[in-house]
């Protein structure tokens, strides 16, 4: 995220041209929590980058069979990119990708007994409105997907709409 504020900054410091502008936007997702976009714009297309919070859930116990500590620690991470257009009427569309990341991890009395990651890619969708030439709200659907993983489980990603205001330079 800090790489992604500090890249909008700069580019913004070198904005050269008439047509182009930058907008940081920050705001809540409804699965992730609190999350970050950066978009360029170029005329009426713009191009932008969402990185949300991850999920975090981990689970400790005694295993009944053999008395050793159990651990277990699930984790989704999301990142989007995605293009738009702007209507001119202080409308825009939006449509992209998420990157969704899982991973499980399984220790037993501290040693690994599963290690794994799965990626999906999930589409998203969007709508922005410009309030001025400098305030903007935008409002994006993810839609859900899940992936397989070990041992013969499934995880879910979930819908999610994301609420976002942000500032243009």
């Amino acid at each position: 995220m800090k790489k992604l504020l500090l890249a909008t900054t700069i580019l913004a410091s070198v904005n050269a041209s008439a047509n182009t502008d930058f907008t940081l936007l920050g705001g809540l997702d409804t699965q992730n929590g609190l999350n970050v976009a950066a978009e360029v714009g170029f005329g009426a297309v713009s191009f932008g980058i969402k990185g949300l919070g991850s999920i975090e859930s981990t689970l400790s116990g005694v295993n009944p069979d053999n008395g050793k500590l159990i651990n277990v620690t699930e984790n989704q991470d999301d990142l989007s990119l995605y293009g738009g257009y702007r209507l001119g009427n202080g409308m825009s569309v939006k449509a992209g990708a998420v990157w969704s990341t899982y991973s499980l991890k399984a220790q037993e009395d501290g040693v690994a007994k599963i290690d794994e990651s799965k990626s999906v890619i999930r589409p998203m969708i969007g709508f922005g409105y410009d309030f001025s030439d400098r305030f903007t709200m935008d409002l994006h659907y993810t839609m859900s997907s899940s992936v397989d993983t070990a041992p013969s489980m499934e995880y879910k990603f979930e819908d999610s709409f994301t609420f976002l205001a942000g500032y243009r330079f």
